[in-house]
């Protein structure tokens, strides 16, 4: 590629309402798989939810209006989730919890993005 060919990146966001029972109707932050992985890390079920897109590299902005879980959304940079982790947070995609599941794109490389 020249230096004069235009080139474009997309950046994929991740938003999750954590707290919704409209969006999300089994809570995330309340599965038992999640609570023992935050418990284990020390952090809080909400924290291991928001570190799990921003450790597969999607931009994810945390929204609140409580000046707690405002602190805790910033401090997602100290810990990792391990593989195994990931794996289980990966097993709840799409378990009632995506308000467009985009099943047209299932054949796309980077689903389910």
């Amino acid at each position: 590629m020249s230096p004069s060919t235009p080139t474009c990146t997309v950046a994929v966001a991740a938003s999750i309402v954590l707290g919704s029972r409209v969006f999300v109707p089994a809570r995330l932050y309340e599965q038992d798989k999640i609570v023992a992985i935050a418990e284990r890390l020390g952090k809080t079920p909400g924290q291991v939810i928001l570190r799990y897109p921003i450790q597969r590299g999607l931009i994810t902005i945390p929204k609140s209006t409580n000046a707690g879980r405002i602190a805790q959304n910033i401090d997602l940079f100290d810990f990792e989730l391990t593989d195994e982790d990931m794996a289980t947070l990966a097993s709840f995609e799409n378990a009632r919890g995506r308000a467009c599941a985009f099943s047209n794109m299932k054949d796309h490389p980077l689903y389910p993005f």
